[in-house]
């Protein structure tokens, strides 16, 4: 189980959107930029964090499931023993849970993409069910 750090802020922006820079950014202030990573009040922000998962998730070689797309499974070979199986990683906006025989490493893979909350990474408490 993890979370992602700074959510949309990973995410390009679906659209071209201008600002005009604040007396803070100093000598730049006045000048017009363009915003290249989504933000939180952005309407789209959600949409282009889905879309940016969607495509990471894909390169490192998980499909979606086809009854919920936030469920994403993976085949592999346990190396102890041989066994094949089905990994899932099921999404929830920025949590991952993990079910793999090595889930640590699944979540460290994902982690290259999107930076975790530090401390995040921990083993699910069923505990309580």
């Amino acid at each position: 189980m993890s979370d992602i750090q700074h959510t949309y802020l990973t995410a390009p922006c679906a659209e071209k959107i201008f600002t005009v820079l604040g007396i803070e950014f100093g000598a730049d202030a006045c000048k017009t930029a363009i915003i290249v990573r989504t933000s939180f009040g952005l309407k789209s922000a959600g949409a282009s964090f889905q879309r940016h998962l969607t495509d990471c998730m894909r390169m490192l070689g998980y499909k979606s499931c086809v009854t919920d797309a936030d469920l994403w499974f993976k085949t592999f070979v346990r190396p102890d023993d041989g066994f094949k199986y089905c990994a899932y990683i099921l999404l929830y906006v920025d949590d991952f849970l993990c079910i793999h025989h090595n889930a640590e490493s699944a979540l460290y893979k994902i982690d290259k993409y999107f930076s975790m909350k530090k401390g995040s990474l921990k083993d699910t408490d069923i505990s309580g069910i």
